[in-house]
């Protein structure tokens, strides 16, 4: 029987509100410092941008990222990655938490929730050559406030990191034009929502089987509508969202947990191993035995 060894999760000043929780550090002294632990399948309980300045190769929920040069990457929290060793890893990373924003701010933009780091779609997006100066001077102006505690300092960091935040969210936007199907006219706001809210409703259900007129009537949309939004903006049906989210949550608990083939198949609604099998193997071209010998020691 193969021996998995549990994921590990790092925080961000856990439970110390004396700390900003907010850090900005150049990655390749931070690769160096912590590599033993950078190499190897990790998560976080917080955010992180990467800006990746060569390209580079990064692992991200179980899938080597090939990233091109001057790439922003926004991991959600809880995402399993980890730094490809063989990459040159050079850039800025940034760490922060629910509590830096909402500190600052009754709620966190939409943005943030619906669009940057809600664990849709693509991960990373090039930054067109016009916008790194104006990134790269917002990350030298937060590097320098947080180079000694002055004055509204977190009001500070807060503005200049929305600004940031804003930024990347033009770029995300006009990387990921939705498609046109149905969508001009549409309130791109209520999209996000609906998004979010389609995301939550089916990792709620992840230990049954989903329906996706269920979830739109869960939803109080219909499944047309809904199926515009998911192929407009994550270029997936909803049912293609949903096998993906299963295969990655399966590939999550065959990574990190004993459990046995046949409970994990059970614990994600699956009447039988043997239908689990067949899925997982449609989704990823492997059987669970076959993907769960294949990874790292």
């Amino acid at each position: 029987m193969t021996t998995t060894q549990p994921i590990k999760e790092y925080h961000l000043h856990k439970n110390d509100y004396s700390k900003l929780h907010f850090e900005i550090e150049p990655m390749r002294p931070y690769f160096e410092k912590h590599q033993e632990h950078c190499i190897k399948p990790h998560r976080h309980s917080f955010y992180q941008i990467l800006w990746f300045y060569p390209s580079s190769d990064h692992f991200v929920d179980f899938e080597i990222q090939n990233l091109g040069a001057d790439t922003l990457m926004f991991l959600d929290k809880y995402q399993i990655h980890y730094f490809c060793p063989y990459s040159k890893n050079e850039g800025m990373l940034i760490h922060f938490n629910d509590y830096f924003l909402f500190n600052q701010a009754q709620d966190a933009p939409k943005y943030l929730r619906y669009f940057l780091f809600n664990g849709l779609g693509k991960t990373y997006n090039t930054i067109p050559e016009e916008s790194r100066p104006k990134l790269a001077q917002l990350i030298q102006l937060m590097r320098g406030e947080l180079g000694e505690p002055r004055f509204q300092q977190k009001e500070m960091l807060y503005h200049l990191f929305s600004s940031f935040l804003v930024l990347a969210e033009r770029i995300k936007q006009k990387d990921y034009q939705p498609k046109s199907i149905e969508t001009r006219g549409s309130d791109e706001s209520n999209d996000y929502e609906v998004l979010f809210a389609f995301k939550q409703a089916t990792e709620q259900k992840l230990s049954e089987p989903i329906s996706v007129a269920e979830l739109s009537e869960q939803l109080n949309v219909s499944s047309k509508k809904l199926s515009v939004i998911t192929q407009s903006y994550l270029h997936q049906t909803p049912a293609q969202f949903i096998a993906s989210r299963k295969a990655l949550e399966a590939k999550r608990l065959l990574s990190n947990t004993q459990l046995s083939i046949k409970e994990i198949a059970f614990g994600l609604g699956f009447d039988q191993a043997t239908y689990f099998t067949k899925f997982f193997k449609k989704q990823t071209e492997l059987t669970p035995k076959e993907f769960r010998a294949a990874l790292p020691p």
